[in-house]
């Protein structure tokens, strides 16, 4: 499936400021590190924590939903083939 430009910009954009602050600020590669430039030391506190926390609920939502969404079609495709009584 592809998504082009709009769809992957997102990941790109993470990319390299995770990159930038990994290889040129020497920063451990966290998604409150991409905040360095922009957040200073803040990014150390609690607005940092934040960060991180907010980051890791958005990943298990979005592969939640992924597997969800991805269960109710092979259901419907079972039961399409007649496999399975609805």
């Amino acid at each position: 499936y592809h998504w082009g430009f709009a769809g992957w910009s997102p990941y790109l954009c993470m990319a390299i400021c995770a990159g930038l602050a990994s290889y040129r600020f020497g920063l451990p590669l966290t998604i409150r590190s991409s905040f360095y430039p922009i957040l200073g030391d803040y990014c150390w506190g609690w607005m940092g924590d934040m960060i991180d926390a907010w980051s890791i609920v958005m990943t298990v939502a979005g592969v939640c939903t992924s597997l969800g969404l991805g269960t109710m079609q092979l259901a419907a495709g079972i039961i399409r083939l007649g496999w399975v009584d609805p």
